[in-house]
Formats: structure tokens, C-alpha cells, sequence
């Protein structure tokens, strides 16, 4: 749970720099917003409009570099167990004879 916090804090830290990096959008809904004042008879959806967009982009974005990060961290699949007769895993080693009996270990 605490890491699920600490990678949505860093998501929406992402979006405010890439709000702040990504500003020449906002700049043109500014513009359309003091034509709103200034002029009479010009309607201000097309701010609403454009800061939304811009809005949705950056969030786009962000949630895609995210998303790929995320995809290629995935751990690896689970690997085949060693079935090889002579590797050491599983390796018992030769036993000496013990009481008398004739073999190479007396």
C-alpha cells in the first residue's frame, strides 16, 4: 500500500512539472481569454476548450510514460527447473564404506 502512495504522489508531481515544462498551450487559452474581456462578442468556450485540452494531453502523456516505465520493470517469467543429472543441485556426494567391507574407501 505505501508504495501505491508513493508512485501516484510521483505521478502527480509529474503532471505539475510536465504542466509547468509543457506552457506554450496555456499561453494561446490566455490569449483567448483576454480576447474574451477585451472584445465584446467573443465567447469564452474557446478558452474552456483549449485549457481542457491542453488539460487532457499532458495527463495523456504523463499516464503514457508511466504506463511504459511500469511495462518494462515487469519481473521475470518464473524459470523451467533444472532437470541437467550432473549439475549440483540435488548432489549427493559418494559415501565410504564403513565396517570392513572390501572397496575403494578401506
Amino acid at each position: 500500500m505505501r508504495r501505491f502512495f508513493r508512485r501516484r504522489s510521483s505521478f502527480f508531481r509529474s503532471v505539475i512539472y510536465n504542466l509547468f515544462l509543457n506552457g506554450g498551450w496555456i499561453v494561446a487559452a490566455i490569449v483567448l481569454l483576454i480576447l474574451h474581456y477585451k472584445v465584446e462578442g467573443f465567447p469564452i468556450w474557446p478558452f474552456w476548450t483549449l485549457t481542457v485540452i491542453y488539460l487532457l494531453v499532458i495527463v495523456a502523456a504523463t499516464a503514457l510514460v508511466f504506463w511504459a516505465v511500469d511495462a518494462a520493470s515487469q519481473p521475470e517469467p518464473p524459470s523451467r527447473p533444472n532437470k541437467n543429472p550432473y549439475s549440483n543441485k540435488g548432489y549427493k556426494p559418494y559415501e565410504k564404506n564403513q565396517g570392513g567391507q572390501n572397496g575403494p574407501g578401506n
